[in-house]
C-alpha cells in the first residue's frame, strides 16, 4: 500500500514518524512525506526509513517562486497541482495533520481527496478555540472518505460526529512517553536506576543554575499567538515572588517561526517584573536555537537582557524530567506527561482534554502542590497500545 504523509506541526510531523515506525512492523508498504511547512520540513530532515519512497516540500511539489511555503491557504491551481501529483503517484491512504498553528492548507487537501481514505490527526490534548479547523469541521465530518484520530475520550464532544464509527481514540504521544514501559529489574538493578535518574537530575539542575534546596518549576512555550504565552507570562511572574523557593526556567519551543519577535514580547513582560523576580526566572536558550535569532543583540546579547538567558543545550524534555513542576500557556506535550507522572501541573488557557482535577486550580497553588501518585492509561479510558500503533491500523484499515 502507497501512504502519503501531509505533515505541518513538530506534535503531527512526530506522530506521522512515529506511525511509520509503526508501519515497517506491518508488512511492505511505500511512504511519501509532504511537508506544508519549513517546521515540517527541518522536522524530517534526518528522518529515514525502509518505507520511504521521497520527501519532498509543498514549495518543491508546487515550484514556487524562491522556493517559498504559501502562507494560510492554496490557490485552486495550487491546489489542482497537488491532487495531480497525489493521483500521479498512486497514493491509496493519507495522514493529515491538523497543525498547531492555524492555516487552512491541510484542510483544503483533506477536503479535495476525494478518491482515498483520509485520516485527520488531531493531536491538541486541548480544545484550540481560535483555530480554522472548526471551520472547516462541518464539512470535513461529512465526507464519507475522512476519519478521525483523537487523543482522548472527552475530545470527541468538540467534533460531534454522528457517523461514531468515523472517531478513534487514539491517546497521544506524550501519553505513550509518559508510561513507557521499563525492563523487569531486581531490587538492586532498581536503585541503581533510580540513582541514575537523579543524577541526571541534579546534573540538569545545575545546568540550569537552579539553587541549592530550591524547587525547579518548568514552563514551556508554545506555537500559539505569542499573546497567549505573554499572557501567560505576565500572571506567571506576577505570582513566583511570592514563593521564594521556586525557580522557573522557560523552555523554547523548537516550532517558534519567528523567535527574535517572539522574544521581544516575553521581554517586555519580563521588564515589567523583573526586579521582583530577577534571581527566579530564566530563559533556557540552546545553541540550535540561538541560531535562529537574526538580531541576538536586540534579545540574547543585548547588555539590558544578557542575563535571563541561560546558554545551554538542555532540552525540554531534559528540564521537564529534572522539575518537581510543569506549567504551559495551553496544554502540550511536556505538560501533559508532567501531568501523567503527578507532577504539580499547571494550565493557564484552553480547555485540558485530561481531567481538570489533574492540574492545579491556580498558579498560588501550582507553586505549593507536592507530587502526586502517577495517573495510569485505564484512568484515561486507552488500552496498552501507542498513539502511532493505534494510527497504523487505521491507516492499514
Amino acid at each position: 500500500m502507497k501512504l502519503a504523509f501531509f505533515i505541518s506541526s513538530a506534535g503531527d510531523t512526530d506522530l506521522a514518524l512515529n506511525t511509520i515506525r509503526a508501519l515497517e512492523l506491518r508488512g511492505k508498504h511505500e511512504v511519501l512525506l509532504i511537508s506544508l511547512t519549513k517546521t515540517a520540513q527541518d522536522r524530517v530532515a534526518g528522518f529515514n526509513s525502509t518505507l520511504m519512497s521521497a520527501k519532498i516540500s509543498l514549495p518543491e511539489l508546487l515550484n514556487t517562486e524562491n522556493n517559498s511555503f504559501p502562507i494560510g491557504s492554496c490557490s485552486e491551481e495550487q491546489l489542482n497541482k497537488i491532487i495531480k501529483y497525489i493521483q500521479k503517484e498512486k497514493i491509496e491512504r493519507a495522514y493529515c495533520g491538523v497543525p498547531s498553528v492555524s492555516s487552512n492548507i491541510p484542510f483544503q487537501i483533506a477536503a479535495a481527496l476525494e478518491g482515498i481514505p483520509v485520516l485527520m490527526a488531531y493531536e491538541f490534548m486541548f480544545k484550540p478555540d481560535a483555530h480554522n479547523l472548526w471551520d472547516h469541521l462541518p464539512t470535513l465530518k461529512n465526507k464519507q472518505n475522512i476519519q478521525w484520530a483523537l487523543p482522548l475520550q472527552q475530545a470527541i464532544t468538540d467534533f460531534a460526529c454522528v457517523d461514531k464509527s468515523k472517531v478513534h481514540t487514539v491517546g497521544h504521544l506524550s501519553i505513550d512517553n509518559a508510561f513507557t514501559t521499563k525492563p523487569p529489574m531486581s531490587d538492586a538493578e532498581r536503585v541503581l536506576s533510580l540513582k541514575a535518574e537523579q543524577e541526571l537530575s541534579d546534573k540538569t539542575q545545575k545546568a540550569l543554575q537552579v539553587g541549592e534546596g530550591k524547587s525547579l518549576a518548568f514552563v514551556s512555550s508554545t506555537t500559539q499567538p505569542v499573546a497567549i504565552d505573554s499572557t501567560f507570562l505576565n500572571s506567571l511572574l506576577a505570582e513566583l515572588p511570592k514563593h521564594p523557593t521556586v525557580e522557573v526556567r522557560l523552555g523554547l519551543h523548537p516550532g517558534i517561526e519567528d523567535l527574535d519577535a517572539y522574544l521581544i514580547e516575553l521581554l517586555k513582560v519580563y521588564k515589567k517584573h523583573q526586579d521582583a523576580c530577577k534571581s527566579q526566572f530564566k530563559i533556557i536558550l540552546t545553541d540550535t536555537l540561538f541560531a535562529k535569532l537574526k538580531k541576538p543583540e536586540l534579545t540574547a546579547t543585548s547588555a539590558e537582557f544578557e542575563h535571563v538567558f541561560i546558554r545551554a543545550n538542555v532540552s525540554g524534555n531534559e528540564a521537564a524530567a529534572a522539575a518537581d513542576r510543569v506549567a504551559q500557556a495551553v496544554p502540550g506535550a511536556l505538560l501533559n506527561q508532567g501531568v501523567l507522572e503527578g507532577k504539580a501541573s499547571y494550565t493557564h488557557f484552553g480547555k485540558p482534554y485530561l481531567p481538570n482535577q489533574y492540574f492545579s486550580s491556580n498558579l498560588s497553588t501550582f507553586f505549593g502542590e507536592s507530587r502526586q501518585m502517577a495517573r495510569s492509561k485505564e484512568e484515561l479510558g486507552l488500552d496498552g497500545k501507542t498513539a502511532p500503533e493505534c494510527c497504523a491500523e487505521i491507516l492499514l484499515k
